[in-house]
């Protein structure tokens, strides 16, 4: 039977069938976009507003204000705390503890090391000693009871200016001299009388010892000088400064 039907029928069928189909998606559309449009057979019922059905809003005067009601005041309630009473507590009595003595071994004593011996500081040596050259000598002449010094630089020049001290202690003499320009110092003790003593000779400068001391011996025993050699009653020494 389709087949009688004429192609230019079914041509046109088919254009309305894809017309309806899109006239049916546009209508569709178009409820989905607003459900209420006029053509719409089957529209959702219209809300009614909750104020409007409870009635119209009450009516306040101009100048009213709303009365806060109702709200609670906190109040600090003070508990009071209980106060606490001591009792008194008894007081004890100490009872004295014995205390135990400890006996104490006694311990060898500790090695002390040896304290160092402090060295002793060198002594310069004085400054004038006996000229080496020229040993005192004792001359027996008997007229009289002399000493004499002599005293030069370490060149061997005369020495002027130098303080000489003699004394003896067996007649009670002490005496001091000082070198002229030439060196040279005397003491004549006695003219005529000899001694048995001990004469102590010694440079001085100021007021210091400068050699070491010299004693010599004179004697009595000067009668004839011929058999009284070797019982001096003067005496010569020669003093020389060290090289510095």
């Amino acid at each position: 039977m389709l087949s009688q039907v004429d192609d230019r029928v079914l041509e046109i069928a088919t254009i309305l069938v894809v017309m309806m189909t899109i006239f049916v998606c546009i209508c569709y559309a178009a409820i989905f976009r607003n459900p209420y449009v006029a053509f719409n057979p089957f529209k959702p019922p219209t809300a009614t507003p909750w104020g409007m059905a409870e009635g119209p809003p009450a009516t306040f005067p101009p100048t009213w204000t709303p009365t806060v009601t109702g709200m609670p005041t906190d109040t600090p309630t003070v508990t009071n705390t209980p106060t606490v009473t001591n009792t008194p507590t008894a007081t004890g009595t100490a009872t004295p503890t014995a205390t135990q003595t400890h006996t104490v071994t006694p311990t060898s004593r500790p090695t002390v090391p040896p304290t160092a011996t402090p060295l002793p500081t060198p002594t310069p040596p004085p400054r004038y000693t006996l000229d080496p050259g020229k040993p005192p000598e004792g001359i027996t002449y008997c007229v009289y009871t002399e000493i004499r010094v002599n005293v030069a630089d370490y060149d061997g020049l005369p020495k002027q200016g130098v303080s000489v001290r003699i004394w003896s202690g067996d007649i009670g003499f002490d005496t001091m001299m000082v070198t002229d320009s030439l060196g040279q110092a005397w003491k004549r003790i006695a003219d005529g009388e000899y001694f048995d003593a001990a004469w102590s000779i010694q440079l001085l400068e100021n007021g210091l010892p400068a050699s070491e001391i010299k004693t010599v011996a004179t004697s009595s025993e000067c009668k004839d000088e011929k058999v009284s050699k070797g019982y001096p009653t003067v005496w010569v020494l020669h003093f020389r400064e060290r090289r510095p």
